[in-house]
């Protein structure tokens, strides 16, 4: 990767992802995945301080670009990792770097209308189209495995936030029994 804003790569990995993930895997570099995040990331968070998202100052115009261009590339290290493994138990032939280099190529650009409140939802629905596309190339997989290993992690997530909720409620039940006791 050599520009530094490489508008042509994003809307290639945007709109025609197939033969740009294809092409790209060939190419892969943590750095440049890394890149691509940053840049992405900067403009998002430049967007969100923009508009007033986050407390509607100068301040957020400041911050946010900074967490977004440190939060994307980290997010991105992790939530590879997890994908990354997942894909593997599942016979997955990728590696790492090919992994987060594509991965970056969507994620960047789709962070930019991700930032603006409601499009975010859209944007959201897409991208996980765009990861089953990509763990399928990536790891030569076929097309109900690359949605394992997408949803797999998401399913999980849910079950975990399910089972806290229902702790959190039994203890402030176990709490409000034991006040009306004495």
């Amino acid at each position: 990767m050599s520009d530094l804003l490489p508008i042509e790569l994003w809307k290639s990995a945007v709109l025609n992802p197939k033969e740009t993930f294809a092409k790209e895997k060939k190419n892969a570099s943590i750095m440049d995945g890394v890149k691509q995040l940053v840049v992405g990331g900067v403009i998002a968070g430049l967007l969100v301080g923009v508009l007033g998202l986050v407390g509607g100052n100068v301040l957020g115009v400041v911050v946010m670009p900074i967490m977004y261009a440190i939060l994307m590339p980290v997010g991105g290290l992790i939530g590879t990792g997890i994908l990354w493994i997942v894909a593997k138990l599942l016979g997955g032939k990728g590696s790492y770097s090919a992994q987060y280099y594509v991965t970056a190529l969507f994620a960047a650009p789709l962070a930019i209308p991700g930032a603006i409140p409601l499009v975010g939802l859209l944007v959201v629905l897409y991208e996980l189209y765009l990861y089953v596309l990509m763990i399928k190339d990536v790891h030569e997989l076929d097309t109900l495995k690359a949605v394992i290993v997408v949803l797999a992690p998401l399913i999980i997530l849910a079950i975990l936030a399910f089972l806290a909720f229902g702790a959190i409620i039994a203890l402030l039940g176990m709490r409000s029994l034991a006040g009306a006791g004495a």
